[in-house]
């Protein structure tokens, strides 16, 4: 019995100090909610069953969004190596910081800066990533890519304490040949698979640089009817000369003329397309396998395009015109759901576009054992309206039994 007291006494004064710190608590208050900018029917997110909206009050906040969904910047695991800043206003340094830097093995989103200031929402966001470094690189954790100032770089080195590396070309095709140098030295390699974008249609090559972001192949411009010299230099140092030329976009964008030109330095292709809208559309069912130049020797497969032409994938979607969300979005196709660019208007989804979703458009199944589709909109209601996710929200679902 004397046994039996004393264990209740140990269990009495075990539950005894939950039961005083909980009588101790003040009783619950009520706390406002804070102000939001919804102001479609007071809507608090922007998230539908097969969609989510990443976005923020300004180009710098909504690139951090995007770095948001990606790290949790927890442990080693799930934060980047590095982080790659670009200036808001250079679209084509972008493009190319994105599809050179990002892919693994150096693993870095890019986040944008002014030419001679590093924004808050920037530093914010670098401050919480911790970028571990590099280590095909020395240890970098920070690359600034295009003419940025140097202060800009010393307040990373000196208020963050990040390893840097800059490559501040303010000639976009020399800084492509720079970039794809920088990139041979790491990889080891030059990759054979290379695209070619229109530089002076700029939006055309958008998609290319979320394919890039998820596979690291090469990316050049021409310009017009020219193929500019460093463009040509870049692609005679491939394996014998050679490699795979993907041009994004009809004669209409790359001429004809250029074209054979190209096929100078190895076997060219389009990814056809008479615009950006169409262009997204073809490279998402677009595919080119088999070998590559130095296959009887590493037995590597040439395999370039994601070739999706059935259900169960994510895609992204973005207005080509918000280039900046789509140069940072392009993450979403390195890490988590790997999917292909859809590019759409305002206002609406293209009619192209509509197809190949309704090609990809699951079919009905049990709900334990349904494919589905997801879509990542990129961009604030100003720049994808609430509408038009919302006919991207129906396009995704799956078919119903009756359909």
């Amino acid at each position: 019995m004397r046994r039996i007291l004393v264990a209740m006494g140990i269990v009495t004064l075990a539950i005894l100090p939950f039961i005083i710190v909980g009588q101790a608590q003040p009783p619950t208050q009520a706390i406002a909610p804070a102000a939001t900018a919804a102001d479609e029917g007071n809507r608090l997110t922007w998230t539908t069953p097969n969609t989510i909206r990443l976005s923020g009050p300004n180009i710098y906040a909504a690139a951090t969004a995007i770095t948001q969904a990606t790290y949790g910047a927890t442990h080693h695991e799930d934060r980047p190596h590095a982080i790659t800043l670009v200036r808001a206003d250079r679209q084509a340094d972008a493009m190319l910081a994105a599809s050179r830097i990002t892919h693994f093995p150096v693993n870095s989103p890019v986040l944008y800066v002014d030419a001679e200031r590093l924004p808050p929402e920037t530093f914010a966001e670098m401050k919480r990533l911790r970028p571990d470094g590099n280590t095909y690189d020395a240890g970098v954790q920070v690359y600034l890519v295009g003419p940025i100032a140097a202060s800009v770089e010393r307040e990373v080195r000196d208020q963050l304490n990040y390893k840097t590396r800059a490559f501040r070309n303010d000639n976009p095709f020399a800084l492509s040949e720079e970039l794809d140098t920088w990139a041979a030295a790491v990889h080891a390699d030059h990759p054979d698979e290379v695209i070619i974008v229109q530089y002076e249609q700029l939006q055309t090559g958008l998609p290319a640089v979320a394919w890039n972001a998820h596979m690291g192949h090469g990316l050049f411009f021409v310009q017009g009817d020219v193929v500019p010299e460093p463009t040509k230099r870049a692609l005679s140092r491939r394996f014998r000369g050679e490699a795979f030329l993907y041009l994004f976009g009809d004669p209409a964008i790359i001429s004809a003329r250029v074209a054979r030109e190209l096929a100078a330095y190895g076997h060219v292709q389009r990814v056809p397309g008479r615009d950006a809208y169409e262009i997204s559309v073809n490279f998402a069912g677009f595919r080119d396998a088999g070998m590559n130049q130095g296959y009887w020797l590493g037995w590597w497969a040439r395999d370039f395009g994601w070739g999706i032409a059935k259900a169960g994938h994510n895609f992204t979607f973005a207005n080509p015109d918000d280039w900046q969300q789509a140069v940072t979005g392009s993450l979403l196709s390195h890490l988590g759901k790997h999917g292909p660019l859809i590019l759409v208007r305002p206002d609406g989804v293209s009619e192209s576009a509509a197809r190949y979703l309704q090609l990809v458009k699951p079919t009905w199944g049990a709900a334990n054992d349904q494919l589905n589709n997801h879509g990542w909109i990129l961009g604030g209601t100003d720049r994808i309206k609430w509408e038009t996710q919302a006919d991207i929200d129906g396009l995704l679902e799956a078919r119903t039994e009756s359909e």
